[in-house]
């Protein structure tokens, strides 16, 4: 049953952690398609 939590818990940790980082990248990418078009 400990088990069970615990790897409940990790699983919605990594689901967190990479939801993070996918909305990171995301605005990352938006920034630089912002940025490039006024650069010289």
């Amino acid at each position: 049953m400990c088990l069970f939590v615990e790897a409940v818990y990790y699983i919605g940790w990594l689901c967190h952690f990479f939801k993070i980082q996918h909305y990171t990248l995301k605005g990352t990418v938006i920034l630089i398609m912002n940025v490039l078009p006024s650069l010289p």
